[in-house]
């Protein structure tokens, strides 16, 4: 995944694994400015088409990631009489973080199993993939084939509840550098379902793409009738 520092616009491409599931903090090797990066919805992936507009390993540069708070101890004398009450009070956070991040991991199964929860996932700008399927591994590649510009767009599809779940269409959009759209196409999937927890990789590619392509994005088509 690409991100952008806010102060001072050097953008990095990171492992997306490394934000996942809630994101965490990171720091700027360029201006040591800190900020927290949300991680990726699992219904996207966006790659750059520039290699030179970001910072990678390979060119000395990393996006460092900062101590998580949760470590941190507590300032102050705690008396014995607050010994039991702390206790409490941390189990009682505890079993909350356990269920907020059980809604958060499992959020498409809460919505199969109850579809208004949708909208509150949503209000809390939590993406939510009902179909239980996300995009792994995805990448592109440029080829001149025949003397034509040919951008080719491949990665796996991955099945991650214990149900058969059918595999909507696929979409791949070409964006500039505003994130406007700048052409599209659609592609039918390999079959029309995936075992549970099973992967299948796909293909695609399109011919003469814009010149001033700066991105793409790979989602699933929403309306399948």
């Amino acid at each position: 995944m690409i991100i952008t520092c806010p102060d001072c616009n050097t953008r990095y491409l990171a492992e997306t694994e490394g934000f996942l599931p809630n994101g965490r903090t990171v720091r700027c090797t360029n201006c040591s400015y800190s900020w927290f990066q949300d991680p990726p919805d699992d219904n996207d992936q966006i790659l750059a088409l520039d290699d030179g507009e970001f910072t990678t390993a390979q060119h000395g540069a990393s996006v460092a990631a900062l101590p998580s708070p949760e470590g941190r101890h507590f300032a102050g004398v705690i008396d014995r009489a607050g010994v039991g009450r702390f206790a409490v009070v941390f189990l009682m956070g505890a079993v909350v973080l356990s269920a907020i991040v059980s809604l958060v991991l499992f959020r498409s199964e809460v919505v199969r199993a109850w579809p208004p929860a949708e909208g509150l996932y949503t209000l809390t700008g939590l993406g939510v993939n009902a179909e239980g399927l996300v995009f792994r591994e995805t990448k592109y590649s440029r080829r001149i084939e025949d003397g034509t510009s040919v951008i080719i767009v491949e990665g796996k599809i991955v099945n991650e509840t214990g149900l058969p779940q059918p595999v909507p269409a696929i979409r791949v959009t070409l964006r500039d550098s505003d994130a406007h759209p700048l052409d599209h196409w659609e592609f039918a999937p390999f079959s029309d379902l995936l075992e549970p927890n099973q992967s299948h990789r796909f293909e695609t590619r399109r011919s003469s793409p814009p010149a001033n392509a700066y991105d793409l994005e790979v989602r699933f088509v929403e309306d399948r009738s």
